[in-house]
């Protein structure tokens, strides 16, 4: 009993180590600009909570909002703020996953393992991103984790900390509300628990998504003209669901299927998502090549000890299946959307790699060098350099003085938010749909005109506009696909 407690102890402390390290290491190399459309609109709705306006765009993450605008009362703008929220989520996404992997590997196999989750490519770059997927995945660590425990231990208070953990990682991501409810139902299907535990379980997390559920139904509703209407919140739910299903690229059901089309998707979901952005393998390069065959070899020898793992199958897998399945048929090929399921990637093949004999010892080690050698260089290029959005942005600040940016006029797609959020000085539209009203008056005020997208551009051509590409900026789509190009036109009218 008194070693089972000292290496209980033992691991508590290698799981607070690891998440005050994750921590440090994520809040060192924090992006310096918010990269990507969603993150401002999580900046906007810090101080200015609307999903009307998109500040957040729905289900509005509120749980991410209010830890932005607890954070914010310590004197930390917005994106300080939230960069803080991201990359605690990130810490405890390494330290929860320590303890899950620590239930069914050894110490030295679970702590390479954790090592390696902090610093695969896709949690290191979102874990330091104004985004809500680090501190969703934390929590869904931590749920996993106690659903694990109570495997073993059925007690009732592990029951509650794995409802509670569910229902605050559906309160950082909503639309992960059914899944974050798979690891209580399994664990208590698995124990064949008695009906008062399952009204225990179920009730402290159906009570929990409604502390945050019922609060927002009441906020939108009252930013209405004529307040009251508490179907506002579903309403606006339905909405952003609305607007996916025509959408082939984000929603499996739009799509004509055929093989040709799954195909393609699987290569994007998970070829790119998974191996080329999640953990950053080139295939074109040796490093990749050495990476994937550690990889394979790792995966290969980890299913002859799958024997073992039995009881993580039971929790983990249910729960991952189901969440790949949401992710594969209802978004896009967003690598940061399979950070939860990274971990299963990585731990596996660590796993794997330190079961083989003794003189390969050496491979855990070989690929925990390859992912930091590909992570390393692209957090402190994401650290040092900002978005592709904002460096067009900094071009225009830097050709025209405060004094006259009044006049130029953005007509901006892709990079409208950016603008809103960085050069508010400067003449823009405030709904994207208004465009073509706006290029109108733009026109013919004389005014310089400047737009950042090629459909936009391709619509302008029946005005008989003239465009001229006067700058452009890339990045890695490793660090974030969405926005690692963008382009800056002039539009000049004869």
């Amino acid at each position: 009993m008194e070693m089972s407690r000292m290496k209980l102890a033992s691991d508590r402390t290698i799981a607070a180590l690891l998440f005050a390290a994750a921590g440090a290491l994520y809040l060192l190399t924090a992006s310096c600009s918010l990269d990507e459309w969603d993150s401002v609109q999580f900046a906007f709705g810090v101080h200015d909570f609307d999903l009307w306006k998109h500040r957040p765009h729905p289900p509005g993450y509120p749980l991410y909002e209010f830890s932005g605008w607890v954070f914010s009362w310590l004197g930390w703008h917005e994106q300080k703020a939230l960069t803080v929220c991201s990359a605690l989520g990130g810490a405890l996404f390494v330290a929860g996953w320590f303890g899950i992997l620590r239930h069914y590997f050894s110490r030295a196999a679970a702590l390479l393992s954790a090592i390696a989750i902090m610093i695969t490519p896709v949690v290191w770059l979102t874990a330091t991103k104004v985004l809500t997927d680090a501190p969703a995945a934390g929590f869904l660590a931590a749920e996993l984790f106690f659903a694990c425990r109570y495997l073993r231990e059925p007690q009732r208070r592990t029951l509650i900390f794995c409802a509670l953990a569910g229902a605050v990682a559906a309160g950082f991501r909503p639309q992960d509300a059914a899944v974050a409810m798979i690891p209580l139902l399994v664990s208590l299907a698995c124990r064949r628990s008695p009906r008062v535990e399952w009204l225990v379980g179920f009730g402290i997390f159906l009570g929990g998504c409604a502390s945050w559920f019922l609060p927002v139904m009441w906020l939108q509703a009252h930013l209405l003209h004529e307040p009251g209407d508490w179907t506002t919140y579903p309403h606006q739910l339905l909405g952003q669901w609305r607007y996916r299903i025509d959408k082939p690229d984000i929603y499996v059901g739009a799509a004509h299927w055929n093989w040709r089309y799954f195909e393609e998707r699987c290569h994007l979901h998970f070829g790119n998502a998974w191996i080329s952005h999640g953990l950053g393998i080139d295939l074109q390069t040796r490093l990749g090549r050495i990476g994937i065959a550690l990889l394979v070899i790792g995966w290969t020898n980890c299913l002859w000890q799958r024997s073992r793992l039995a009881p993580l199958r039971m929790v983990e897998l249910a729960w991952a299946a189901a969440y790949i399945a949401m992710i594969f048929c209802c978004l896009p090929s967003e690598q940061r959307y399979y950070m939860p399921i990274m971990p299963l990637l990585v731990a596996s093949a660590i796993y794997g790699l330190a079961s083989l004999p003794w003189r390969w010892n050496f491979a855990p080690l070989v690929l925990i060098g390859i992912l930091l050698r590909i992570s390393a260089p692209l957090a402190w290029t994401a650290h040092r350099e900002e978005a592709p959005p904002l460096r067009l942005i900094r071009y225009l600040q830097q050709r025209f003085p405060p004094g006259e940016r009044a006049g130029v006029w953005l007509c901006f797609s892709s990079a409208i938010r950016h603008a809103q959020w960085y050069a508010a000085d400067f003449h823009l539209p405030y709904r994207i749909e208004e465009k073509s009203d706006f290029l109108r008056a733009a026109r013919d005020s004389g005014q310089p005109v400047f737009c950042d997208n090629l459909e936009v551009a391709n619509n302008l051509e029946w005005a008989g506009a003239q465009l001229t590409q006067v700058a452009e900026a890339h990045r890695s789509p490793i660090i974030y696909r969405k926005h690692s190009a963008a382009v800056l036109y002039e539009v000049r009218w004869p």
